[in-house]
């Protein structure tokens, strides 16, 4: 298995685990931008998680998700929030489904994202959780249990999300499918921009596409960015 670990000087290290010991198998030293619109930029790292195929996710005080193909030394970005400045405090995983908690700093409420990995390409977005009625989430837990997903969140407040079937009888419960489509519409469209929080250098219009057909090769320097240091 894998284990990825963030820093506060934004290095991310990969570490195969052993039977009684961890190998550092990869460090993120001169990461490439899989485009060649945008660039990725060095931030304390506040939460990270391995998909199911062996990439790493991580998030920081940014406006985007970012998606490092360790193996390529390559990280892609893409949109996590619909304004152009928050914060990610905790990625979870559920089989293939990635929860991203999000924070604007515009309205001053929390919110769930929730994605689909998919083979080589960035995650699809599916929809949002929100009740206008959360503060910036710093933790959460995801667990999938009887059919059901329980997100556990702790902020402000702590709060247990379930996730329930479509239930094709009647219901006295609000219909708010037509909030989830809106909310999946608008990030759905978001470009994927440089915060206002990056380095002076960077433009706020910089929108990061993943070019087609993007180079799938190792980088030119093969040591580049892998150790094969042990903790025991």
């Amino acid at each position: 298995g894998l284990l990825a670990s963030g820093s506060a000087d934004g290095i991310i290290k990969v570490f195969k685990v052993l039977d009684a010991s961890l190998r550092c198998i990869y460090v993120s030293e001169n990461l490439c931008s899989a485009s060649v619109d945008s660039s990725l930029h060095t931030r304390p790292v506040q939460s990270i998680s391995v998909g199911e195929s062996g990439v790493i996710y991580y998030g920081d005080n940014g406006h985007n998700l970012k998606m490092l193909e360790w193996r390529m030394n390559r990280g892609i970005k893409f949109s996590n929030h619909t304004s152009e400045e928050g914060f990610t405090d905790h990625i979870s995983r559920v089989s293939n489904i990635i929860i991203a908690t999000s924070y604007d700093v515009d309205t001053g409420y929390g919110q769930l994202n929730i994605y689909r990995e998919r083979d080589g390409q960035i995650p699809q977005y599916l929809a949002t959780l929100a009740d206008n009625n959360t503060s910036r989430i710093y933790v959460m837990s995801a667990k999938e249990k009887d059919g059901s997903v329980y997100l556990l969140t702790g902020g402000r407040h702590l709060k247990v999300w379930k996730s329930r079937a479509a239930s094709s009888s009647g219901s006295t419960v609000r219909d708010i499918s037509t909030n989830v489509q809106g909310c999946v519409l608008t990030l759905g469209d978001s470009p994927v921009v440089d915060s206002g929080s990056e380095d002076e250098e960077d433009s706020e219009g910089e929108v990061d596409q993943v070019p087609v057909g993007a180079s799938d090769q190792a980088p030119s320097k093969p040591d580049s960015g892998f150790c094969n240091c042990s903790l025991m």
